[in-house]
This record gives structure tokens, C-alpha cells and sequence, in this order.
């Protein structure tokens, strides 16, 4: 069993200005329902060792079929971030964002979950919005800004963060890993420095739209790279290397799909548990 992570697109017509989440549900749900097993096919009660024939039989049924169950955000949940008080956002239910932000609430919070501020400006996790309230660096800057901050309170000697990095050493100004002597950063660093130093100026930061399964498009159809084997085939002879070679072309499929939504258009992530 996996779980993959779904953008879908939907467009501004279609949201009408209806932000609510149960509007939002129900055209994600009228999207996929073709791509997900129907209920009524489960059986809770069904003995674990059943006939290995019938197994085989169901899953010719239903080989049409992408996914088994899905969930708006789920594990994926909050791997993006609007400005506080946008109108179109879908939150999160646990509020939290999809990436590790103890360093910043230990260095920022004392210790407490968010809020989370960057640049002077509070930021909440979500699972979509009108592409034009979506901020796709903002999770992995703050995640980022927890390691500056945990880095400069550790040359600092605060015994906050030291408890939970402890494998270090100051030389001066200068921190750096005890194991390999590997440069941290510096005392007078600001956070655009240390963004710089380690990103080279690169500032798209944010994992998911790397790592996509699928997506579906405006009118409902499924995308993913098994639809660009055949293309790559033509046009390859490194048979062993195809299936990076999908991977990377699709990743970049789908990152122009998003790209090319208007900003009225609406973006949600999906967390679809898909079949063995």
C-alpha cells in the first residue's frame, strides 16, 4: 500500500467564490470518484485468508480504478502556507504544517506550536487555495529559519536548543558539527546570508511539488508517468534509466500544470492511498 500525493486544479468558475470547505469536498469528490474503488465493494467483515481465485478476480473488476480511499491534505497536509486571514484557504485540521517547525517553536515559541511569522508576516498551514493566495517557500523557510535561529542560539550556549542539537562546536564566531567539523554558520550571518550560502540563491524551496504522483486536471482526467513511458521510449535507448527519466519529465509536467493556473484558479493536495 502507498500514499501519493495529488494535486488537482480546479477553476475559478467552478468555485464560483464558494470557498467553503463543503463545496471545496464536493467537487474533489465528484473529481474522483471514478478514480476511487466504491464503498460498497468493501468488505470489513471479509476473513483474511479468502479464496486467493476471488483476490484475483476483484482486482480485474476494478484494475480501472487509481485509489482505494483518499483524504484532502492527510499526510500531506499543510505543505503549503497562506498569509493568516485569506478568505479562499482550506485549513489544515491539526493546524500544523508538513514539515518539522520544533526548532523554530522552541527558538520563536518557547517551545509552544506557532504562530509562525516570516518577513513580519504570520503564516497558517493549509490544503489549498486560489493559487494566487498560496505561498509555495514560505513551509520550507520556516523550517529553515528554525535551523538559523536553533544555530544562533547554540553559539549562544542556550541550553534550550542545546538539549535537543547536541552535537557541536563553537571555534570563535564560527559553529560547526562535531562529528566531521562541518561549518554551521557564523555569528554575523543574517538569514538571507545563511538562504544564500546553502540554496545559492535558489529560493524554490518546497518538496512536494518535486515529488508529485498525480494530478488532475480542470475536466477530471488523471495524470501521472506511466502516460509518458511510450513518449520516453521513442526517443530513448537507455532502457535502464526510463523510469527516472518518466519520473523527472512528469515532476516537471506537473509543476507547469500549476504554473499555468490562473490565480482565481484553486490548488488543493490530496493524500490518495492507492492500491498494492
Amino acid at each position: 500500500m502507498s500514499h501519493k500525493i495529488i494535486y488537482m486544479g480546479i477553476s475559478a468558475e467552478e468555485v464560483a467564490g464558494d470557498y467553503s470547505k463543503e463545496h471545496i469536498d464536493s467537487i474533489v469528490e465528484k473529481k474522483l470518484s471514478r478514480y476511487v474503488e466504491p464503498e460498497e465493494y468493501e468488505d470489513e467483515d471479509e476473513e483474511e485468508d479468502e479464496d486467493e481465485e476471488e483476490d484475483e478476480d476483484c482486482e480485474e473488476e476494478f484494475s480501472g480504478y487509481k485509489l482505494d480511499w483518499y483524504q484532502i491534505g492527510g499526510r500531506w497536509g499543510g505543505a503549503f502556507a497562506t498569509l493568516k486571514g485569506k478568505q479562499s484557504a482550506y485549513p489544515t485540521e491539526n493546524n500544523e504544517f508538513a514539515t518539522d517547525t520544533d526548532l523554530y517553536d522552541i527558538a520563536c515559541n518557547d517551545g509552544k506550536k506557532g504562530p509562525y511569522i516570516i518577513e513580519g508576516e504570520e503564516f497558517i498551514p493549509v490544503n489549498g487555495a486560489c493559487k494566487k493566495d498560496l505561498d509555495f517557500t514560505t513551509v520550507s523557510k520556516i523550517f529553515l529559519y528554525g535551523q538559523y535561529k536553533a544555530r544562533m542560539m547554540l553559539l549562544n550556549k542556550d541550553e534550550r536548543v542545546s538539549e535537543v542539537q547536541k552535537d557541536y562546536e563553537i571555534d570563535g564566531d564560527d559553529l560547526y558539527t562535531k562529528d566531521g567539523h562541518e561549518f554551521m554558520i557564523n555569528r554575523n550571518e543574517t538569514f538571507e546570508d545563511f538562504l544564500n550560502r546553502l540554496y545559492r540563491g535558489d529560493f524554490i524551496y518546497t518538496y512536494t511539488l518535486d515529488d508529485t504522483d498525480a494530478y488532475i486536471d480542470f475536466d477530471g482526467e488523471w495524470h501521472d508517468m506511466d502516460e509518458l513511458f511510450g513518449e520516453i521510449l521513442e526517443k530513448t535507448k537507455d532502457i535502464a534509466n526510463i523510469s527516472s527519466e518518466a519520473y523527472n519529465a512528469f515532476q516537471e509536467k506537473a509543476r507547469e500544470f500549476v504554473k499555468s493556473l490562473s490565480d482565481d484558479d484553486y490548488v488543493i493536495i490530496i493524500d490518495g492511498h492507492s492500491f498494492p
